[in-house]
C-alpha cells in the first residue's frame, strides 16, 4: 500500500505554495490595492482549507490490486497514443504558430528572437486570426485528439525507462515540438509546464522502487577527511527543476518587460505600485527583477478576486470556468462573457476581464457563485486525492494522469484556471474522471519490460 505520508504530501506542498502566492500579494514587489482585505483573507482561508481537507479525505482510502483481473494493454495503448500524437503534432504546431517547417529561415529567426524580444513574438502571436478552409476542419481534429496527445506527453515522461528506442525518439520529437510552439509565441507557460511535468514524473517514477539500501534524503561522503552532505536525487531534481523554471521565466519576462517592471501596474482602484520595501529591501539588485516578475505573475490575479466581492452572481451555466468554452459558445459567447465576474469587474473598475490574470477561484465562481467555490473545490480535490491514492496502491495510470491535472490546477491556481483554459487538459479531465471507475477492472501491476 502507498505510504500515508507520501499520499498526503501533495496536499501539504500545494497548501504551502498557495500560501506563498498570497504572501507575494501582500509582501511581494508590488503594493497591490487591498480592497475587501478581511473578506479576501477569510475567503482564501476557507478555499484553501477545502482544497487541503478534500485531498486528504480522498487519499485516505486504500485500494487493493486485483490479481485475477486482466492486464491493461499498456503497450498497445502507448503505441496508439504515440501515433495519434505524431500525426497531429505538426498540424497543431502550424495552427498555433502559422509557421511551416518549409520556411526554416523564419523558424530559426523566431527561435533566436525568443531570448532577445519575446514581447514582439508574444504580440505577433496574439494577432493570429482563426484558421479557415481545410485547416478549420484539421483544427477540429487537433482539438478532439488533444487529450490523447497530452496523455502520451505525460506518460512518456513517467515510463521513460520502459519505452522502446522508437517511442523514445518519438517522445523527444513531441516534447521539442511542444516547447518550440511556446518559444515562437513568446510565452513561458508551456515551457515551465514541461519542466514541472518532467520533474514530477521522474520523482513519482522513483516512488516504490525496491532499493538495496534504505532511501535517504541525503548521502554523506568524505572528501579529504571532511564529511560533505549530498542531497538525495529527489531533492536535487526538485531544486534543479525550480531553478531551471525560474531561469526560463526570468529570461522570457525580461525580454518582454525589461526594466519597465518598476512601473505601476494597471490604473484606478486596481493600480499596483512597485515597492522597494518589504522583502525587496534585503534582496540583491540582480534578484529584484526576478522577484518582481514572479510577484506580478502569481499574485496579480488576487486583485480581480478582491474586486469581485462587490459583484452580483449571474450563472454562466457551466461554461464560465473556461475561457475556451466561453469563446466557443457561438452566438451565446458574448452574452455569457457579460455574465462572468471577470466582465463585471471590468465594467465596474476597468480591470481586464481576460488579458489580466484572474484566479481559478473566480473562474469557478462564474458557474457556482463565490459561495459555491469551496464546495466545488472540496469535491474536486477529493477526486484528485482518490486518484493519487489509487495510483500509489495499484499503479493505475489513468489515476496518475488525473493527479497530474491536479498538479497543473494547483500550480496556476493564483494566476488562472489553466487546466480548464486549455482544451487538452480540460477534455482529458472529463475523459479520465468519467472512466476512473472502469479503470479499476484492470490489473495495472503486470510487469512490462519494454513498451
Amino acid at each position: 500500500m502507498g505510504n500515508s505520508k507520501i499520499k498526503k504530501r501533495p496536499a501539504k506542498l500545494f497548501l504551502a505554495y498557495s500560501a506563498f502566492t498570497f504572501f507575494l500579494y501582500y509582501f511581494g514587489a508590488y503594493d497591490y490595492p487591498k480592497n475587501n482585505q478581511v473578506l479576501l483573507i477569510v475567503y482564501l482561508v476557507i478555499c484553501n482549507a477545502a482544497m487541503y481537507f478534500g485531498f486528504i479525505g480522498g487519499c485516505s482510502k486504500s485500494y487493493q490490486i486485483q490479481p485475477d483481473a486482466p492486464a491493461f494493454p499498456i503497450k498497445r495503448w502507448m503505441s496508439v497514443l504515440m501515433w495519434i500524437s505524431l500525426l497531429t503534432i505538426l498540424p497543431k504546431f502550424y495552427i498555433f504558430t502559422r509557421i511551416s517547417f518549409a520556411n526554416a529561415n523564419e523558424l530559426v529567426e523566431k527561435i533566436l528572437l525568443f531570448g532577445v524580444d519575446a514581447q514582439d513574438l508574444y504580440t505577433e502571436h496574439h494577432k493570429i486570426e482563426a484558421v479557415t478552409g481545410i485547416w478549420k476542419y484539421i483544427n477540429y481534429l487537433v482539438v478532439l485528439s488533444s487529450p490523447f496527445v497530452w496523455m502520451y506527453y505525460v506518460l512518456s515522461m513517467l515510463l521513460w525507462e520502459k519505452l522502446s528506442i522508437r517511442k523514445k525518439i518519438a517522445s523527444v520529437f513531441i516534447w521539442v515540438m511542444t516547447i518550440l510552439q511556446y518559444v515562437i509565441s513568446g510565452t513561458n507557460v508551456g515551457i515551465i509546464e514541461f519542466i514541472g511535468f518532467f520533474a514530477t514524473c521522474r520523482i513519482v517514477a522513483g516512488i516504490g522502487k525496491k532499493k538495496k539500501v534504505r532511501a535517504k534524503r541525503h548521502r554523506i561522503v568524505t572528501v579529504g577527511g571532511t564529511q560533505i552532505r549530498i542531497p538525495g536525487k529527489k531533492i536535487l531534481l526538485s531544486a534543479g527543476a525550480i531553478v531551471l523554471a525560474v531561469l526560463v521565466f526570468s529570461t522570457v519576462m525580461n525580454s518582454r518587460i525589461g526594466k519597465s517592471y518598476t512601473n505601476s501596474l494597471g490604473s484606478g482602484v486596481f493600480r499596483a505600485f512597485y515597492s522597494e520595501e518589504g522583502v525587496n529591501r534585503i534582496l540583491p539588485d540582480s534578484v529584484k527583477p526576478v522577484y518582481a516578475y514572479i510577484s506580478r505573475y502569481f499574485a496579480g490575479g488576487y486583485r480581480g478576486l478582491a474586486l469581485s466581492f462587490d459583484m452580483p452572481f449571474q450563472s454562466t451555466y457551466g461554461v464560465g470556468h473556461s475561457s475556451f468554452l466561453l469563446n466557443n459558445a457561438g452566438s451565446l459567447s458574448e452574452e455569457l462573457w457579460e455574465r462572468t465576474y471577470n466582465m463585471q469587474v471590468y465594467h465596474a473598475y476597468g480591470y481586464p476581464y481576460d488579458a489580466s490574470w484572474h484566479t481559478a477561484f473566480l473562474w469557478i465562481a462564474n458557474d457556482v457563485s463565490l459561495a459555491g467555490v469551496p464546495i466545488v473545490l472540496l469535491i474536486l480535490m477529493w477526486l484528485f486525492g482518490k486518484a493519487w491514492s489509487k495510483y500509489l496502491d495499484t499503479g493505475n495510470l489513468a489515476a496518475f494522469l488525473l493527479f497530474m491535472i491536479y498538479a497543473k490546477i494547483m500550480f496556476f491556481i493564483s494566476a488562472n484556471n489553466q487546466a480548464f483554459r486549455t482544451f487538452d487538459t480540460m477534455f482529458a479531465f472529463w475523459a479520465l474522471a468519467l472512466c476512473m471507475r472502469q479503470s479499476d477492472r484492470w490489473n495495472w501491476r503486470i510487469r512490462i519490460d519494454k513498451l
